[in-house]
């Protein structure tokens, strides 16, 4: 069974995804909301299809997801951020990138390409710009071409549901 820092992670996932709404009881999956606005500004097809198989395989089907091609942000969004080379940078170059109208509720979720049972050192832990309201993190193994279950991941399915429902209801 797969662990991660001693915990095993499907007991994770049940825990951090408990207290999250869903309207099938049964799938515990989240079907209801018609249009969910993401951005990504740089490595936009990587950055699609990383976030489309994340939300599908632990939140809902990928119809709910309205991608924008530009970088225009008014409007409840989540941004997704590669991260390429340092964290700081690759941030910064997201956010300069976006052109935020207003104020906004946005999410940052940063990928990170990593091997399943590796943590990378630089996780995001704080918000790192006040225009960002809420973060996380997920875990990408480029040799699965796919998100893998762990710690970091169920936060990141819990987070992503908590902004969801209350940006997007």
């Amino acid at each position: 069974m797969a662990t991660e820092n001693g915990v095993n992670c499907f007991q994770a996932i049940a825990y951090w995804l408990q207290p999250c709404i869903s309207d099938d009881a049964e799938s515990g999956r989240l079907l209801a909301y018609s249009e969910i606005n993401v951005t990504a500004v740089s490595h936009q097809a990587f950055c699609r299809e990383i976030l489309d198989s994340f939300l599908n395989k632990y939140l809902f089907q990928q119809q709910n997801i309205n991608w924008h091609d530009g970088n225009v942000v008014s409007g409840p969004s989540i941004v997704v951020c590669p991260k390429l080379s340092r964290l700081t940078d690759d941030i910064k170059a997201t956010l300069g990138a976006l052109d935020i109208k207003g104020k906004p509720k946005i999410m940052l979720v940063v990928i990170h390409s990593c091997e399943d049972g590796v943590v990378p050192e630089n996780l995001l832990t704080n918000r790192p710009d006040d225009r960002i309201s809420d973060f996380t993190n997920i875990l990408y193994s480029e040799s699965k071409n796919s998100c893998y279950d762990s710690f970091t991941n169920s936060v990141a399915a819990h987070d992503i549901r908590r902004f969801i429902k209350y940006h997007f209801n």
